[in-house]
């Protein structure tokens, strides 16, 4: 898992970190909660990509921590716009 090589270099940390529920490998949102465990990347940004617009997923997105909610089916300039409003 790539986030376990972060964690041995924290140097190379991300400015912001991008989930699709669709490719996770864990079941919906464990990484989500992972990551907001750590002590290295609880401070970073966090956008949960998915196809559902499901009113339930998108609050336990945001009550686990997630900075934003991203729903797959808008445009890539959605998506951009979105994480430059997380980037320094």
């Amino acid at each position: 898992m790539g986030f376990l090589l972060l964690v041995r270099n924290p140097s190379f940390l991300p400015v912001v970190i991008l989930i699709d529920l669709n490719l996770t490998v864990l079941s919906d949102f464990e990484l989500l909660k992972w990551i907001k465990q750590h002590p290295l990347l609880i401070h970073i940004p966090v956008v949960i990509m998915n196809n559902s617009e499901d009113k339930d997923q998108v609050l336990e997105a945001m009550n686990l921590g997630a900075n934003s909610y991203f729903v797959k089916s808008r445009s890539l300039n959605s998506l951009v716009y979105l994480v430059k409003a997380f980037l320094p």
